[in-house]
């Protein structure tokens, strides 16, 4: 009798807390509504989210390498569609960072090198891929200087970090 007393309370208390947390967790998604066009968004916030987004583009640009490089055309679409999805993500949110205008910058520099870089893609042509790739690590060191980052210099990748097989699933 005293167990299922306990056990009834343990419980009790447990659904009250997970009813909380939902509902704290929805009404601060509810809060996180993408800024309105030309609204710049609190610096600190789009800096933490920069960096992140920033990190996960380097990320995918390394795969997209590893892709690529194998001819694996399927794979290297998937990763360069992620990194125009948060390239156009930073764009979209007019990030100013210490007066510079970040979102101004993707658009200008890396969003037309991610487009020729898709064409590479489509047109299956490694050596067009394997250029416009150096391009695009060209021009993200560019935009750094230009963002006062240039101590953030991107190379192409040398030797594979990943636990994943880029060569195409029909070799």
């Amino acid at each position: 009798m005293i167990f299922r007393l306990k056990l009834s309370v343990i419980l009790f208390f447990t659904s009250v807390l997970f009813l909380a947390l939902s509902c704290t967790s929805q009404s601060g998604e509810q809060n996180k509504q993408a800024p309105a066009a030309g609204e710049q968004i609190d610096e600190g916030e789009s800096e933490i989210a920069l960096i992140y987004r920033m990190s996960f583009i380097n990320l995918y640009s390394q795969k997209l390498w590893f892709a690529g490089m194998q001819e694996n055309w399927e794979l290297a679409d998937i990763y360069s569609h992620e990194i125009e999805e948060i390239t156009d993500g930073i764009i979209r949110q007019n990030i100013i960072d210490d007066g510079i205008n970040v979102s101004e910058l993707m658009e200008s520099m890396i969003a037309p090198q991610i487009e020729l870089m898709e064409q590479a893609i489509d047109n299956r042509d490694s050596g067009q891929f394997e250029n416009r790739f150096n391009t695009l690590i060209q021009t993200c060191n560019q935009c750094h200087t230009a963002s006062n980052y240039g101590a953030v210099r991107i190379t192409v990748p040398q030797t594979n970090p990943f636990n994943q097989d880029f060569t195409p699933a029909d070799k």
